[in-house]
């Protein structure tokens, strides 16, 4: 797809990358187990990357060589699957809840809410024969 197109039919390209977004996001949860490492919750929606060290800045930084900002999400999401998913990258997946009490986050906790919070749609799954949000 050429950028003339793109800046030509910005709603379909708006459409066709947040498609491939969510088949991105789909395919890192089923490489890294399709399930929440502690509890086993296996709601798409609820699931998140943890980095098992806690030092997911630091990580992104050293991959992308951003000094104190570092991109993730898709980027990284992007990076994983371009590197195969690398099972040595001391990532694991964790439920919202789970990924909250393993950083002192949550509705009973004093400390500053977490950020950048957004509401995630329902994903669709990596090369199902519906590529659309349901």
């Amino acid at each position: 797809m050429s950028s003339a197109w793109k800046k030509a039919h910005p709603a379909a390209t708006h459409e066709q990358e947040k498609r491939y977004r969510m088949r991105l996001r789909a395919a890192v949860v089923e490489a890294y187990g399709g399930k929440c490492a502690e509890c086993g919750d296996s709601f798409a929606d609820h699931l998140e990357l943890d980095h098992e060290n806690g030092h997911g800045n630091e990580q992104r930084a050293e991959i992308f060589g951003y000094g104190h900002a570092s991109p993730g999400g898709w980027n990284f999401y992007r990076w994983l699957k371009v590197h195969g998913y690398p099972q040595d990258a001391g990532l694991r997946l964790l439920c919202k809840d789970c990924h909250d009490k393993k950083h002192g986050r949550g509705p009973n906790k004093e400390e500053k809410p977490r950020t950048a919070l957004r509401p995630r749609p329902m994903y669709a799954i990596a090369g199902s024969e519906e590529d659309e949000l349901y």
